[in-house]
């Protein structure tokens, strides 16, 4: 392996390295200087006959400053002809560096086998091969998990209290979630990389519907009588007055035109990019409302069935079709092809087809269907009445056939009554090909399940909540042009980074030096709050054996024992589910609080220290891993 010579660019704002050959002492030197500009970062080594080039850029200033967004990249091409490895999908992580020379290989490649084996107490400051599951739960909570434990458990990232009830959400890029609240007239604003909600804004009352505009860093809110556009930075844009009723919201595939339905007044409201409004009467009270990508046309269900075709550069209804009464979803496959409308009360649902203007097929299924969504090639169906996910292939669509179904029990239960119901989705696309993700309110679970199984491969608790909607945040590498790999991340903290990549086959392992500079900002809020530390002698125990856990809390600003809190407690659980604690602390000694807890079962364990008057939660980032093994 090479490690690159670095050659400073104009202004200090860049650094860029190649192949080319440079004493080891001069190569550290420029590190240095790297590393105290915090510049963005492009630098190339080669392994194995393989180039890799990594681009670390930061995507707002000039430097690489932490907790700010990045966009990190890696491109793989052969070293002698420069042509792109194509699917290599490479593996990356950032770990912290105690010393400010290079990783060597023997250094890198144990760092890269430590993360590879999924090493619990061995873990990267960031991580580029995983996605976070959230879900959008029945109290005011939102859970955040990350599945990789073989699907058999996971891990309680994060969980976001919110002022109320969620109803619905969406996603602006990677790192806002937007949750409205009704109940508090708010929406809240998620941060998905710190998970805090940064801001809870008034987008008028009771606000339900929220979308987020393609091609675009915007979410679009309707409330009782007001339509909101707020950016990412959680500022309101633009308000629209809309009329009173329930609204659903539905986006054209280019952002250019939303449509906004409005049951009370039957009326739709066309809204185009510039800020034009037009209102457009209904021939019925409006349920539901989406695009077709194919015909460009938007597509308003009625509840009585009737389905008014609405061209949205004319501004007005080209035609109608009419549909059993009682549907109260209507959804386009990926194409823009077909639409499925769903009819809960009649156990029905129905085929439109865009390009002819006709409903070409139907079929009753028992159970209440009520809710679809697609992947590439499959429709999955989740019922009221029923534990059973049904799949309808894309590929079978057709005029006078039959709908085909396949199905899979997707847990013990089944997925609830009407007062359990978001517009957000219950079943969502997996990272992996194939794959979906199904939240299970009444089980408390999600459900892993990949195409072709018969049942899922795997579930992960919810722990103690139940999720009535799922969403996966996507934070690994992917494949933008051929043999080109980047994502969108938020950079670790202050100091000086080894950021490892690994191919498999062919097989690539090297290591890039990465400085990140503090930000002032976030450097006062580490000398604020409260510092966890857990005081034990091994973090290893057998089931069936008292555990004594003891941690010391001190006020970070001064350095100080916390003393009194007679409201500190514990909040433990067993990764894989079916074992949760609440128990309080006792103060033992000056800040030193303990307790026992007795894990029954082997597995690894998690337990986070809470209270409320010192604002410490349990999604304070703070916690103890434990291992326990079978006796």
């Amino acid at each position: 392996m090479n490690y690159a010579g670095f050659t400073a660019a104009g202004g200090g704002a860049s650094y860029h390295s190649n192949v080319s050959a440079r004493p080891l002492p001069a190569i550290a030197a420029l590190l240095l200087v790297c590393a105290a500009h915090g510049a963005s970062l492009h630098s190339r080594h080669v392994d194995q006959g393989i180039a890799v080039d990594l681009t670390v850029a930061p995507i707002a200033g000039s430097i690489l400053r932490e907790g700010a967004p990045a966009r990190v990249t890696v491109k793989l091409t052969d070293a002698t002809t420069g042509a792109p490895l194509r699917g290599a999908s490479p593996a990356a992580w950032f770990s912290s560096r105690d010393d400010a020379s290079p990783a060597g290989r023997t250094d890198c490649e144990a760092k890269i086998a430590s993360f590879l084996g999924g090493n619990l107490f061995s873990t990267p400051a960031l991580d580029l091969n995983v996605y976070d599951v959230v879900t959008l739960n029945e109290d005011r909570t939102l859970s955040v998990v990350d599945p990789r434990f073989s699907f058999g458990g996971s891990r309680l990232l994060a969980l976001v209290e919110l002022r109320s009830r969620g109803h619905d959400w969406a996603l602006s890029g990677t790192d806002r979630l937007f949750v409205t609240m009704p109940d508090t007239n708010s929406v809240a604003v998620v941060d998905t990389t710190s998970w805090k909600v940064v801001a809870n804004l008034d987008a008028g009352l009771t606000p339900k519907r929220v979308v987020a505009q393609p091609k675009s860093d915007s979410v679009w809110v309707a409330a009782a009588t007001t339509l909101s556009q707020i950016g990412r930075d959680a500022a309101v844009k633009r308000r629209f007055p809309i009329p009173a009723g329930e609204h659903d919201l539905a986006f054209s595939a280019d952002g250019r035109f939303l449509i906004v339905t409005s049951s009370e007044a039957k009326v739709a409201t066309l809204v185009e990019t510039g800020g034009k409004t037009s209102t457009i009467a209904l021939p019925s009270e409006p349920e539901a409302v989406a695009f077709s990508s194919a015909s460009e046309m938007a597509y308003v269900l009625g509840n009585d069935g009737k389905i008014a075709i609405i061209d949205p550069k004319g501004r007005r209804i080209r035609a109608t079709v009419q549909a059993e009464a009682g549907a109260t979803r209507i959804r386009f496959t990926p194409d823009g092809r077909y639409a499925f409308i769903v009819n809960t009360p009649k156990d029905l649902i129905q085929i439109f087809d865009a390009a002819s203007g006709q409903l070409v097929q139907r079929g009753k299924f028992d159970g209440g269907p009520f809710e679809v969504t697609f992947t590439q090639n499959l429709a999955y169906v989740r019922h009221l009445r029923s534990d059973v996910v049904l799949m309808v292939p894309l590929g079978d669509l057709r005029e006078g056939k039959a709908i085909s179904v396949v199905d899979f029990p997707a847990g013990q239960k089944s997925f609830g009554d009407a007062g359990s119901l978001t517009p957000a989705d219950g079943i969502v696309e997996a990272p992996e090909s194939g794959a979906v993700l199904v939240a299970h309110p009444a089980d408390g679970s999600i459900y892993y399940y990949k195409e072709g199984m018969a049942a899922p491969m795997g579930t992960f608790s919810n722990y103690g909540h139940a999720p009535r909607a799922v969403l996966v945040i996507d934070r690994t590498l992917r494949e933008r042009t051929p043999g080109v790999f980047s994502t969108v991340t938020r950079l670790p903290d202050l100091g000086s980074y080894d950021a490892a990549i690994f191919v498999n086959s062919p097989r690539v392992v090297t290591c890039f030096d990465v400085a990140v500079r503090e930000d002032p900002k976030r450097a006062a809020e580490r000398l604020a709050g409260v510092s966890v530390e857990p005081l034990l002698e091994s973090r290893t125990f057998t089931a069936g054996s008292e555990v004594k856990l003891t941690f010391r809390l001190t006020d970070r600003a001064t350095g100080k024992p916390l003393t009194g809190l007679h409201d500190s407690q514990i909040v433990a659980f067993r990764a894989s589910g079916g074992w949760t604690r609440h128990q309080p602390l006792t103060e033992i000694s000056n800040g030193r609080y303990e307790t026992t807890v007795l894990p029954t079962q082997p597995g690894i364990y998690y337990v986070y220290v809470v209270s409320a008057s010192v604002g410490l939660k349990a999604n304070s980032g703070q916690f103890l891993a434990l291992e326990v093994a079978a006796p």
